[in-house]
């Protein structure tokens, strides 16, 4: 049968209340329009009794072309403080974010862990590849690295830890012309 539902309520109160059921749409399209501005968003997914699996799920299997999850927002010019595209919070900090022109942060919160890892089979091309154009500006680089607690006897700032046999040099440089 085909049917067509419209419900009206009253601002800020719920319309709809499915409990103890599955809510499941076939062939459809889930879409919010809202004019409240409220803290904690326009969709909220309470799952604080989830302790195993995905509150949250995406599977684009046969996407060709797009995104599995796409955000858009003119807006990136005023993120200010935590705005930005994406932000995901541990309940003290914001551990990973990204804001205005794609700035990311990380933030590891326990001496032991890891803030970045990168890893694969790199044949043809870089692991890790940082590119800038223009220019670079007095006291600027393209990669800064600062250390600043204190370090511990045998810590270093970078670390070439090279395991396998290299064919050639483990660092290497070319300067242009203009060097």
């Amino acid at each position: 049968a085909t049917a067509s539902i419209t419900v009206t309520g009253t601002a800020d109160t719920s319309v709809l209340t499915v409990t103890a059921g599955d809510v499941l749409i076939s062939n459809g399209l889930i879409s919010i329009n809202s004019d409240d501005t409220t803290q904690g968003g326009q969709l909220v997914i309470p799952s604080s009794p989830a302790t195993t699996s995905n509150p949250i799920s995406i599977t684009a299997d046969d996407l060709t072309d797009g995104a599995a999850l796409y955000v858009d927002s003119d807006n990136g010019v005023s993120f200010t403080n935590d705005g930005g595209f994406i932000r995901l919070y541990n309940g003290t900090a914001t551990i990973w974010a990204v804001g205005n022109d794609g700035a990311t942060r990380i933030l590891t919160t326990a001496n032991s862990t890891v803030g970045l890892t990168v890893s694969g089979i790199q044949t043809s091309v870089d692991a890790v590849l940082l590119t800038t154009s223009g220019v670079t500006a007095t006291g600027k680089a393209i990669l800064q690295i600062q250390s600043t607690g204190a370090t511990a006897a045998g810590s270093a700032a970078l670390l070439v830890d090279a395991t396998g046999i290299p064919a050639a040099s483990i660092l290497a440089g070319s300067f242009g012309a203009g060097a």
